[in-house]
């Protein structure tokens, strides 16, 4: 069995190791993905998207709107001193973890499970941004109503 949180801190670990520590944009550039924020509604009925991912050619679209949603809702949130912007990084730093997995196809869990995927990409997400807690806390912070 996988285990998705200890992947994904790896790989967080790895990639500042051969990108640098450097802020998520420029890390994003050094990684060969274009980044993009869309004023378009990435959801679907019920369904909230706040960023996603195309391989070719490699591009990071965020939500502004979902993004903005969800910030509005972060006073209870346990990392919100981490993130003083908000939460774009995030999702941005989400997203790389996807395109690492497009460049890692032998290590990348997407292969084999989409939900140990996610869990990674959120714990690549803990590892990059220094949180205390792995993203998903963020997903209550979105469906509570407001």
């Amino acid at each position: 069995m996988i285990d998705a949180a200890a992947l994904g801190l790896e790989a967080a670990r790895q990639v500042r190791a051969e990108f640098g520590d450097v802020d998520l944009d420029t890390l994003a550039e050094r990684m060969g993905v274009a980044v993009e924020m869309s004023d378009r509604d990435g959801g679907y009925g019920t369904v909230i998207v706040f960023a996603d991912y195309a391989p070719r050619p490699p591009r990071i679209r965020l939500y502004r709107a979902a993004i903005a949603t969800l910030d509005g809702r972060l006073d209870a949130y346990p990392d919100r001193d981490i993130l003083p912007t908000g939460t774009r990084t995030v999702f941005l730093a989400h997203e790389l973890f996807h395109h690492w997995e497009a460049l890692h196809p032998d290590q990348a869990p997407s292969r084999r499970d989409r939900a140990l995927s996610e869990m990674a990409a959120g714990a690549f997400a803990q590892g990059l941004l220094g949180l205390r807690h792995h993203p998903s806390l963020l997903e209550k912070r979105a469906i509570e109503p407001s």
